[in-house]
């Protein structure tokens, strides 16, 4: 009996180094594996450095932006400052206002007025309507167009 103990002695050791080469082999594959985890990480950590110093590029950029544009609107508000000081002088209030009364009836609605009912006269909405539209150089044919240049530059001449 002897002989078969040592043939099945033989052959588990012969099932355990194939065990253990088969181990090897799934441990080599892990550490290769681990191997690119590592590199994965190296890179993704290089470029979360990229980002942040981008982002702090970005801040630095747009401060420095924003004290340019405040350094611009001074100089420009002071050099701007005495021509609209001598410009303000010259401006009539009374055609500003005749003028912004003469624009209101067609620049906003009527007092009490809200949608649904009709616009009371001589005010009118602010987009021109079908039939001003219709009045205009699109709905007039070239024919009737050409007359009216011709009878024009008649009476000019």
């Amino acid at each position: 009996m002897s002989g078969k103990s040592n043939a099945a002695t033989l052959k588990d050791v012969n099932a355990a180094i194939e065990g253990l080469y088969a181990a090897y082999e799934e441990m080599l594959a892990a550490v290769s594996t681990l191997h690119q985890h590592q590199a994965f990480q190296t890179q993704i950590y290089d470029t979360q450095v990229k980002i942040q110093n981008a982002d702090s590029a970005i801040v630095h950029l747009s401060d420095s932006m924003r004290k340019m544009q405040e350094g611009i609107e001074t100089v420009v508000f002071q050099d701007a400052k005495p021509l609209v000081d001598d410009h303000c002088n010259a401006v009539d209030i009374n055609l500003v206002l005749k003028v912004a009364k003469k624009l209101s009836y067609s620049t906003s609605a009527p007092k009490g007025w809200y949608p649904g009912i009709q616009i009371p006269f001589p005010y009118r909405p602010p987009a021109p309507q079908e039939e001003s539209i219709k009045k205009g150089l699109l709905f007039t044919s070239v024919e009737a167009l050409l007359n009216a240049l011709k009878e024009s530059r008649e009476r000019d001449s």
